[in-house]
């Protein structure tokens, strides 16, 4: 697991994924899985005029959904909204599988996923 203090956007919210932004110097929200180097573990306070986060780069941690997941998981993508969706193509990493005799996860939901 690594987990990371850092300087972000203030509106960033626990379980969006971020991206470096080198016109801003912080991290932003997240706009595609090529660009992504973590999700929003806890959210953005200020220290002396600056907004500071903590972010997940790998491993275990918890992410919004950006769309309905199915109960089997699967390759972690993220939407322009920088949110956990289904991948087709490319994956970061996984979405966690339903556990058992949990309700279904639907867009906004937080889910578990596995950066890589």
């Amino acid at each position: 697991m690594l987990i990371t203090e850092v300087k972000m956007n203030q509106n960033l919210v626990v379980g969006e994924f971020v991206q470096w932004d080198t016109q801003q110097l912080m991290f932003v929200r997240c706009t595609d899985h090529m660009n992504m180097l973590g999700v929003v573990d806890q959210a953005p306070y200020e220290v002396n005029g600056s907004w500071v986060g903590v972010i997940r780069q790998a491993g275990v941690a918890s992410a919004i959904a950006g769309a309905d997941i199915p109960a089997d998981g699967g390759a972690l993508g993220i939407d322009a909204n920088g949110r956990a969706i289904i991948s087709t193509d490319h994956s970061c990493g996984l979405i966690q599988a339903q556990p058992f005799n949990q309700p279904a996860r639907v867009a906004g939901d937080l889910v578990v996923i596995w950066l890589r």
